[in-house]
């Protein structure tokens, strides 16, 4: 499952019973460019360890209407596709939070909810 973000507003997804990952200013940068593991590839028998996934990533405001509406056609997304964690997995950030706001505008997120795929294979 996810993690609790460094946050300090609240957020609509729930780290425990959602298969979303929470990320934040913290957090964003190496989980999804895959700087959390070595950059190199080892090769073993079953093929290469530590190859990243796929993220598709919802970035949303808390108050907002339309992202407490999507929430629920999200988490639905994230059962659908659970199976496929090695390939693709979910993500969140609560751009209504002060502490994300770096990732938020990087990521040119203007309008909510807003989503975008990021592909990072090694």
């Amino acid at each position: 499952m996810g993690r609790e973000p460094t946050a300090i507003n609240p957020t609509l997804y729930d780290s425990k019973t959602d298969s979303i990952i929470q990320l934040d200013d913290m957090t964003f940068n190496d989980t999804v460019f895959c700087q959390h593991s070595s950059l190199s590839l080892s090769l073993s028998s079953a093929g290469y360890d530590n190859i990243c996934t796929a993220y598709v990533v919802e970035f949303y405001l808390d108050w907002c209407g339309h992202c407490r509406t999507y929430a629920r056609t999200y988490k639905s997304l994230a059962r659908d596709i659970h199976g496929w964690n090695k390939m693709v997995q979910l993500a969140v950030v609560n751009c209504a939070d002060p502490l994300n706001e770096i990732t938020c505008q990087t990521n040119s997120a203007l309008f909510f909810p807003y989503i975008k795929v990021i592909i990072s294979f090694f």
